[in-house]
């Protein structure tokens, strides 16, 4: 993502508020760590992305 703004100067205000906006919530950071431990105890390894939707909203979090 980039710093700057539609006239190319630095807005780091605005930076910061979209990454926050995209962030996931702790709980699917939380699944997607417990799902990568998991998996590193039975041997294997997760190397493509994670997908989790949301039941009750639908959302979908990458």
């Amino acid at each position: 993502m980039n710093t700057r703004n539609h006239e190319h100067y630095t807005d780091r205000t605005a930076y910061d508020a979209i990454k926050a906006a995209d962030k996931p919530p702790n709980a699917a950071r939380e699944t997607v760590e417990n799902m990568r431990r998991e998996a590193n105890k039975r041997g294997f390894e997760v190397f493509g992305r994670i997908k989790l939707r949301d039941m009750k909203t639908g959302k979908i979090y990458r």
